[in-house]
């Protein structure tokens, strides 16, 4: 019976302690050759490993996607990764999708961007402006999809729930102790 409630105790303090994950989906168009989306991401923690991938060119019937990733520096964005084709992250993805798998990113907010086949970015800062200057209207599909997936959050506890945890170990050590004491 105790020994029941012990691992009860230890898995429930091990659950505490497993890592959060973030899913998102953003959808939307994109209209001409020139035209980037810039979508906000915000990491409340730590993540040890982030998935953003497209399923949107489904075979020819959209545009070729480009995803970015940029972080706050100073009053700009700089560049983290970039990536044009890279169809194999996740099904339903197709030949001209894009997939990016980025490591060890601190909390805070990232932009994300997503462009058009051949409007890259002009250098690593986002001031700098894309390729494309034309602004002439897709011929092929316009929508986008862009996944945000497999955030692993750092398992690091709050200092209230390693006080709980603490409190807990103490009372069953405690309680351990005073069952192996001989009656007297």
């Amino acid at each position: 019976m105790q020994t029941s409630r012990m691992l009860a105790a230890v898995a429930l303090g091990a659950c505490s302690l497993q890592a959060q994950a973030l899913s998102s989906v953003f959808e939307g168009t994109i209209s001409t050759t020139d035209e980037v989306v810039l979508l906000d991401l915000t990491l409340p923690e730590a993540t040890t490993e982030l998935w953003l991938w497209t399923d949107s060119f489904d075979n020819g019937a959209n545009f070729d996607p480009m995803v970015g990733i940029w972080r706050a520096f100073g009053s700009d964005w700089q560049l983290i990764d970039f990536n044009d084709d890279r169809a194999n992250l996740a099904p339903p993805q197709t030949y001209f999708d894009s997939g990016l798998v980025v490591d060890q990113l601190a909390a805070g907010t990232y932009k994300l961007s997503i462009s058009r086949f051949s409007n890259f970015p002009v250098g690593s800062l986002l001031s700098q402006g894309f390729e494309e200057t034309s602004g002439v209207p897709l011929l092929s599909g316009n929508f986008y999809s862009l996944h945000v997936s497999d955030v692993a959050v750092s398992p690091v506890p709050e200092p209230a729930v390693w006080a709980l945890m603490l409190g807990g170990l103490t009372l069953m050590s405690t309680g351990a102790r005073r069952r192996r004491r001989p009656a007297g």
